[in-house]
């Protein structure tokens, strides 16, 4: 089985900054995307807050998924857990995948990858390499990757995320 980069998906601005740092991924490594997005069936558990700081359930996932600006080749599922980061990493260890690209939070930040919950709770339960794209990535980013940044732990874990 071919290892595939996991995209974190849900149709918001981060989910589409990860969309494309995960296409950048996935043709800097020759590795497939798919698609994965969250449902729960408490739509209160995993809400989210707009700008005015009203409270919106998660999209149904399958439209989500079926909205997606990608073409028909790829790889769409639907994931349910305890949590959006935790489905991920079951997925991702099901998968053996090569990695998990996520947005950034949905607060302010300055261009830079602000890490969120579900960033944040990969970052330390993930089994592979997590990427989480920079606000507004989408706007800005190059037609290819030049170089990569990886933090890494001098570990056997860690040098297997670096590969």
């Amino acid at each position: 089985m071919e290892r595939k980069i996991i995209v974190g998906y849900d149709g918001s601005p981060g989910a589409r900054d990860a969309l494309v740092l995960g296409g950048l991924l996935g043709e800097l490594t020759g590795r497939p995307l798919l698609l994965a997005a969250f449902f729960d069936d408490d739509p209160v558990r995993y809400a989210r807050a707009d700008g005015d700081g009203e409270l919106h359930a998660y999209p149904d996932a399958h439209l989500a998924l079926d909205q997606a600006p990608v073409g028909a080749q790829i790889e769409r599922r639907v994931i349910h857990g305890r949590s959006p980061a935790s489905a991920l990493s079951m997925l991702a260890e099901e998968q053996d995948a090569a990695a998990i690209v996520v947005g950034s939070a949905h607060h302010p930040g300055q261009g830079f990858a602000v890490s969120g919950g579900i960033a944040r709770q990969l970052f330390g339960n993930s089994p592979c390499s997590v990427a989480a794209a920079p606000r507004g990535y989408r706007e800005r980013a190059p037609e290819r990757l030049a170089r990569l940044l990886a933090a890494y732990v001098e570990t056997d874990e860690g040098l297997q995320a670096l590969r």
